[in-house]
């Protein structure tokens, strides 16, 4: 009876030494994870200050879209996507062209025209960056699951 007990209790601090392994590993891949989207999230600083400069909270434009005022605040900020249709309500909304609150970071990087081998070759480069930056977190996340 001893060694079954012996046996079970071994039985479990492996699995809770196992859980805990895991755990640790979960909570590196979120705070990995969390790094990459801080470093990557895309704030609309040119939404936010030309909305505070005609005056309007996030809950008024909130409400032209309509959506509530926690849903547009991740929108502002970055942590979910505006649509087309979303950014054409808002720039009515704010009584302005488009361009003036539209950002993106594909729209910022990307040549204007195709013609242009020297933007075309920066832009190229661009995103054989951004892929190698994406590369190296995957490996880090891989190499944290192993």
């Amino acid at each position: 009876m001893e060694q079954i007990n012996m046996f079970n209790t071994t039985e479990f601090d492996v699995l809770k030494s196992y859980q805990q392994k895991n755990m640790e590993i979960r909570n590196s891949i979120n705070i990995s994870f969390l790094r990459f989207v801080k470093t990557h999230e895309m704030k609309k600083e040119k939404l936010r200050l030309i909305r505070k400069q005609k005056g309007y909270t996030q809950q008024q434009v909130a409400g032209c879209l309509p959506t509530n005022f926690s849903n547009y605040s991740r929108k502002e900020s970055g942590e979910i996507g505006i649509t087309k249709e979303e950014w054409i309500k808002i720039a009515k909304f704010l009584d302005v062209n488009i361009e003036e609150i539209y950002e993106d970071e594909y729209l910022k990087t990307k040549p204007s025209d195709a013609t242009d081998h020297e933007d075309t070759a920066k832009y190229i480069a661009h995103l054989e960056s951004k892929n190698l930056e994406l590369k190296k977190t995957i490996a880090i996340i891989k190499n944290l699951l192993e």
